[in-house]
């Protein structure tokens, strides 16, 4: 994930996590090469795939960083 060089505490299990949730957001799609997905979608259907890519990619984010953080205050709070 290109943003995870942006989130330079993010662990790998975390990049991990991240992938999954925004995974588990999208449509499935069957995409074995790239001619699949530029041949088949038209430009309209490009461009929604891309902007719900980017919308679950945040979303990801936000829960991962969140749970992240709230594990670390339980553990903060406990200590």
């Amino acid at each position: 994930m290109r943003r995870a060089r942006d989130l330079p505490n993010a662990t790998a299990d975390m990049v991990a996590d991240m992938a999954c949730v925004a995974l588990n957001q999208l449509p499935a799609r069957y995409v074995r090469h790239d001619v699949d997905l530029v041949f088949y979608l038209t430009e309209a259907e490009r461009h929604q795939s891309e902007t719900a890519l980017a919308a679950a990619l945040d979303y990801a984010e936000k829960l991962v960083l969140s749970r992240m953080a709230a594990a670390d205050a339980t553990v903060i709070d406990a200590g």
